[in-house]
């Protein structure tokens, strides 16, 4: 019976891993990425007070980019995960850029995104994304 106790709370432990992981501290990490893959070359995050890098050289696009504030309500990560990889469209266009970090920095990074809304949800892990990267790099 105690072996049982014991393996149901490793694997709940196991389980909850993951979602701490990425509440706790991962906006920062986030954050650090929009900027370390200069993301803010061309979009804002006014509810996160990132704005545009003054500095940076972009040249026209045929849409101005938005403020990502609220993006989350329009679309999802796993959604997110594809469009900057430059996967799907989006009003017929790709994104500009192809996103240059790793599969585990897209995963933060497009969670984070996912979870801007007005609303004031909270940041609920997607394993879609995580599915995604995988069924991709196969």
């Amino acid at each position: 019976m105690l072996k049982k106790i014991s393996f149901v709370a490793i694997f709940v432990a196991l389980i909850s891993i993951p979602m701490m992981t990425f509440s706790e501290g991962s906006d920062e990490k986030a954050k650090e990425l929009f900027v370390k893959y200069k993301c803010n070359h061309c979009h804002t995050i006014d509810a996160a007070s990132i704005a545009k890098d003054p500095n940076a050289k972009v040249r026209k696009l045929k849409v101005d980019p938005p403020d990502l504030s609220t993006v989350g309500e329009e679309h999802d990560a796993e959604w997110m995960a594809k469009y900057i990889k430059k996967k799907v469209k989006k009003e017929g266009l790709k994104h500009p850029k192809k996103f240059k970090g790793s599969d585990e920095e897209r995963i933060v990074l497009t969670k984070w995104l996912a979870a801007l809304k007005s609303s004031g949800d909270e940041v609920q892990a997607d394993e879609k994304v995580e599915e995604s990267t995988e069924a991709e790099n196969k």
